[in-house]
């Protein structure tokens, strides 16, 4: 398993390195950013909820008119037959004033629902933005392991070459004893493992453990800008 640097944990930020200070800030405006996103988030679903509501109370409200329609009508025939005065048509009059108190909540409904979605969109991509700029802040972090990085890994592979390049000539001329002894056998067992090594180590538990080191760390990295990073 890959060594951890040890790094101290302190919220001060005067004792964090510039790029992890500016990583921190990000970190910090995308926390608000979030908690604005949820408020917004919340706002579009009760003015959805308003609007269904208001949908609702509108074919109510339609529907009642068409009633009062059909008994205004059968009213004034039974009033034409029987040679009376027809109705006054007031219950007509109460549910057409219903039907436009509730196009008028529809629409103020349908209104705050376009303002709400809009200002949600706006959060969302400033959510966005934000998740950016914390990836490159992180990049930051990592950048001047760059350098040390590639060093290290053209020094490896050298070595690396002059180990296989050693172990070659075990492997291929029972070097260094013939009869093999006990501890030539040995050497060879190495040399073959070795050679074996190279096609088989990004599916070695030891690879596998490294890997899952440096991931778990860069994603720590991006919600604590004092997550330690593995030691080279």
């Amino acid at each position: 398993m890959a060594k951890i640097i040890g790094l101290v944990a302190n919220d001060d930020r005067n004792t964090l390195s510039e790029p992890r200070r500016r990583l921190a800030e990000a970190i910090e405006r995308a926390s608000g950013q979030r908690g604005t996103l949820e408020l917004r988030r919340a706002a579009v679903e009760r003015a959805e909820r308003m609007v269904s509501d208001a949908e609702s109370a509108l074919g109510s409200a339609k529907a009642a008119v068409e009633t009062a329609r059909k008994g205004l009508a059968s009213e004034t025939l039974a009033a034409v037959i029987e040679g009376r005065q027809k109705g006054s048509g007031e219950v007509l009059r109460r549910a057409r004033l219903a039907e436009a108190e509730a196009e008028d909540a529809l629409e103020a409904a349908q209104a705050a629902l376009n303002t709400v979605r809009g200002q949600h969109e706006e959060s969302e991509a400033e959510a966005s933005r934000a998740r950016e700029e914390i990836g490159n802040a992180a990049g930051a972090v990592m950048a001047p392991l760059a350098a040390d990085l590639i060093q290290k890994a053209e020094e490896a592979r050298l070595h690396w070459l002059r180990i296989r390049a050693a172990c070659t000539v075990v492997r291929d001329a029972g070097f260094p004893t013939w009869p093999p002894t006990v501890e030539s056998k040995a050497l060879q067992r190495a040399a073959e493992a070795v050679l074996g090594e190279e096609e088989h180590s990004r599916g070695s538990k030891a690879f596998d453990e490294m890997r899952a080191a440096w991931n778990a760390a860069f994603r720590a990295l991006l919600i604590d800008a004092n997550a330690p990073l593995p030691e080279i």
